[in-house]
């Protein structure tokens, strides 16, 4: 199990044991911040970093994933603060000025970059107000295209292979989710209270849905399903909606049960465990909802800041913002 923490190390953990089997430290004149999940390119574990949005510097790095040595490292100002795609032997990140960004996955160097420009203010808005462009986007691939979300009110496609521009579709309102790949569209949520379905062969809207708060953060497609946190303008996310992707019917809508004075959930990412989708809040509130019904299966109590979860089939691994990480076996998880 492989974790970053804001102290810039990267861990490889036992799973059983929690024990270290390795750690490395990145170079802190690089950016020591993990904003993004790290993608896994044969033996390599490749990863970004970012050092906020104001002194936008950043790096890539490959590790071995089973002893920890560098294979190669690439500085990239200003920064990556978004989850990795990976099409063939190319992977590929969003800067933090909304340049997408092809790299070869096993040797460290560019293969291409669109231009800067698209974003009119790399720090406008972030982590202030949902109704202003609030993330650095992350970029889904789905045959030969790749694309994004941008902060310019739009989504674009380019061909992975060459960077060649596809299509760019313009909306109403900031885009407040990371496009989520879905069958033969990418979905994404605004601030004006709608998800929009683009479809890739022409980038046109398909069909825009109307919902009761504005969707934030990263989207899950679950068999015809759209999981999403939401909130309104003056709030972060308190809420979990799941929707009939088709429809724009709401199978369910659940309330955060955390009453703690200022808490949100505090997740990028919805994780999905044994038939339930888990969220965590600022004040360490782990919850797990039927993915089907909504209802509470179980919620337990940890300490701070809830941030990053994983699993595998009989465990659950919960790490807070202070860099604590919980181990939770089935049976624990529903005491």
């Amino acid at each position: 199990m492989f974790i970053a923490d804001c102290s810039g190390n990267v861990n490889a953990l036992d799973i059983e044991t929690g024990r270290t089997a390795w750690k490395y430290p990145v170079d802190p004149d690089g950016g020591t911040q993990f904003h993004g999940n790290p993608v896994l390119v044969d033996s390599l574990i490749v990863f970004d970093t970012d050092q906020g949005f104001k002194q936008k510097v950043g790096s890539f790095y490959a590790l071995d994933r089973f002893t920890g040595e560098l294979r190669w490292s690439l500085r990239l100002d200003v920064g990556c603060a978004t989850d990795l795609a990976v099409v063939g032997p190319s992977l590929f990140g969003v800067t933090i000025d909304d340049r997408l960004v092809s790299i070869d996955a096993l040797h460290g160097t560019i293969n291409w970059e669109t231009g800067a420009g698209w974003a009119i203010d790399p720090d406008a808005g972030y982590y202030e107000d949902i109704r202003t462009p609030t993330l650095a986007s992350g970029c889904v691939a789905s045959g030969t295209l790749v694309g994004y979300a941008g902060r310019d009110h739009a989504v674009h496609a380019v061909f992975a292979e060459t960077g060649e521009k596809a299509w760019s579709t313009a909306v109403e309102g900031y885009i407040t989710t990371r496009l989520c790949a879905a069958d033969t569209e990418w979905v994404f949520g605004t601030s004006n209270y709608e998800l929009h379905c683009l479809g890739l062969d022409s980038g046109r809207i398909t069909r825009t849905v109307r919902t009761p708060l504005i969707p934030q953060e990263t989207m899950a497609w679950r068999d015809g399903r759209l999981y999403f946190l939401g909130g309104f303008e003056d709030a972060r996310p308190a809420d979990l909606l799941c929707l009939d992707a088709r429809t724009g019917e709401i199978l369910w809508h659940s309330v955060m049960p955390d009453t703690s004075k200022h808490a949100f959930w505090y997740v990028p990412r919805l994780h999905f465990w044994r038939g339930t989708v888990i969220v965590g809040s600022t004040h360490g509130l782990l919850v797990a909802y039927d993915e089907m019904t909504g209802a509470i299966r179980w919620q337990k109590r940890l300490e701070g800041a809830i941030r990053g979860i994983g699993s595998t089939p009989d465990m659950l691994f919960v790490g807070n913002f202070d860099g604590k990480l919980f181990g939770l076996r089935r049976q624990d998880a529903v005491d």
